[in-house]
Order: structure tokens, then sequence, then C-alpha cells
């Protein structure tokens, strides 16, 4: 009685497997990066209420908004 490997590339030597792990690997390294990546861009948030304020002057000074948008904002 002949036995029958299930496994998929059960004929082709080791190559698939070192394909599959490599994939894997370089998914495991792309996940890193991006969880890396992400809190880099979430630490460029505004951190504290002078950084607000220097904002809303900036934009007030291009024009962006109108004198009683720019006290109401400021007030708050």
């Amino acid at each position: 009685m002949m036995h029958r490997n299930p496994v998929m590339f059960r004929n082709c030597g080791w190559f698939p497997g070192l394909i599959i792990g490599l994939i894997f690997i370089g998914l495991i390294i792309y996940g890193i990066y991006r969880i890396l990546d992400n809190r880099k861009i979430n630490s460029n948030e505004i951190t504290s209420p002078k950084q607000a304020l220097a904002i809303l002057d900036e934009r007030y000074a291009r024009g962006e908004l109108e004198d009683d948008e720019y006290k109401k904002m400021k007030k708050i």
C-alpha cells in the first residue's frame, strides 16, 4: 500500500517552503513597519494649546477665518 501525502507541494522539494517562509517573514516585517509608521504620524498631532492657538493665528492671518469665527474659536 502506497502512503499518500496530502501536502500540496510534496514532490517539489524545499523551494516552495522557502518561498512561503520568505513571504511570511516579509508580511511580518511589513506589519511592524506599518505599526511604527502609524505611531510616527500620530505623534505629529497637536499636543498643546499653544500650538492650537498658533495654527489659529496663522489661519486668521491668511484670511481663512472671519473675525467672528476667529474670536469664537479662540474662546474655546
